[in-house]
């Protein structure tokens, strides 16, 4: 094929390639030739072809890529392109799937580029893969290794709340041990120094007087016990300090602070009402009455009124 031959295919190919709006990248991208060899056929510069098998194949693939009947492009064309030799002594496939003979065997660095990026890939998704078990095995130990401190911790603390709980225990059982033949040395000491008369009886009133050195200036202590469910008040110095139901079988301790003078006890249900007074019981003589009012009037030394 002569040098003007050549030159005029080239411009019927770039012509056509540009009448339909085509880039020599949208050709490399349907013809899968490279785009450096379409350039070289627009060009009519077919020597950069790597052989005659190769113009006539690039050729006609461009010319039905742009819309051109090739048979009609190549009708005058030489012998040796219409019907090439073909010598596949040095044929390869390339990375696109296309057999090429006589070719350079060098890959271009596009080629070294694309087998590269498998492997590229490959790599990270390695590095990826064993960063993330790093991270996973790190935190577990991490947790495991918390968790442990914090029940050790929580043993250590509970076998030192333990051993104040048993060091407060130990010293309140020897406090209360101390403590309580003092309170017991009192409460006899209270009840040797309280006289409490017999009961007077006056209908529904019961009275008594309850004398002694401290009588008036201590405090003492009232326990209402009944056999019987019954409803019970306590006035203290004319306030009231109790207004409630006791159940059968149960008892109400009243405290009766210093300079009490007077005290009511009133029961609703007074058969089997039962009261001590500073663990003295008082002798309440027996009445018809269902409800019954006990008067207790507190003097110092003797200066209650007896009515014995």
């Amino acid at each position: 094929m002569s040098e003007q031959r050549n030159i005029e295919i080239g411009e019927k190919l770039r012509a056509a390639r540009l009448e339909k709006g085509f880039t020599l990248d949208d050709i490399q991208q349907s013809t899968k030739i490279q785009k450096r060899y379409l350039n070289a056929i627009e060009n009519g510069d077919f020597d950069q072809l790597p052989g005659d098998f190769y113009v006539r194949a690039f050729t006609k693939q461009f010319a039905q890529a742009v819309g051109i009947d090739a048979d009609e492009l190549l009708v005058n064309a030489p012998k040796e392109v219409i019907e090439p030799t073909t010598d596949l002594s040095n044929s390869r496939t390339d990375l696109d799937n296309v057999t090429r003979t006589g070719m350079d065997m060098e890959p271009t660095k596009a080629d070294k580029i694309q087998s590269f990026v498998p492997k590229i890939i490959i790599g990270v998704l390695v590095v990826v893969v064993l960063l993330v078990i790093w991270v996973i095995a790190n935190s577990l130990s991490t947790k495991s290794n918390s968790q442990q401190n914090a029940d050790n911790s929580s043993v250590s603390v509970s076998s030192s709340k333990v051993n104040k709980a048993d060091k407060v225990a130990d010293s309140s059982s020897k406090a209360s041990s101390e403590k309580k033949p003092t309170k017991k040395a009192k409460s006899e000491d209270k009840a040797k120094d309280l006289k409490i008369s017999d009961g007077q009886v006056t209908g529904n009133e019961t009275s008594f007087n309850v004398t002694g050195a401290d009588a008036v200036s201590k405090d003492h202590t009232m326990v209402i016990s009944s056999k019987n469910r019954t409803w019970v008040t306590v006035r203290v110095n004319g306030s009231s300090v109790v207004n409630q139901m006791i159940q059968a079988g149960d008892s109400k301790e009243v405290s009766l602070p210093a300079n009490t003078t007077a005290v009511k006890v009133t029961s609703g249900f007074a058969t089997g009402t039962s009261i001590q007074l500073d663990k003295q019981d008082v002798n309440i003589p027996d009445s018809s009455s269902l409800t019954r009012n006990y008067d207790f009037n507190f003097a110092a030394g003797s200066d209650a009124k007896d009515d014995n």
